[in-house]
């Protein structure tokens, strides 16, 4: 079966990963107001736990932003984010 990890009403989730010691890198796009489907950008939010309980905001740069978010992870020390407006982050 399936349940949800991850509920948040301010956030649209976009992406996960996980990694190799089994926490989750959760990207996702906080839309500006109320209203989810404008086509303006909003502000980038990454999301991290370790066992699908507890999330915690990883401090991502306050001027990245989008419609859409991607993460991608090699490894947990090589992790990247970006979003459909061109905003490429290494995450640390």
């Amino acid at each position: 079966g399936s349940r949800p990890v991850c509920r948040r009403r301010e956030v649209q989730v976009h992406d996960g990963a996980v990694l190799a010691d089994g926490s989750v890198v959760l990207a996702a796009v906080q839309p500006p107001g109320s209203l989810r489907g404008a086509p303006i950008p909003g502000r980038l939010r990454i999301f991290h736990s370790s066992d699908l309980e507890r999330w915690a905001e990883m401090k991502v740069d306050y001027r990245a932003e989008g419609g859409r978010a991607m993460v991608a992870a090699a490894s947990p020390d090589e992790m990247w984010a970006a979003t459909d407006t061109g905003c490429i982050l290494r995450l640390v």
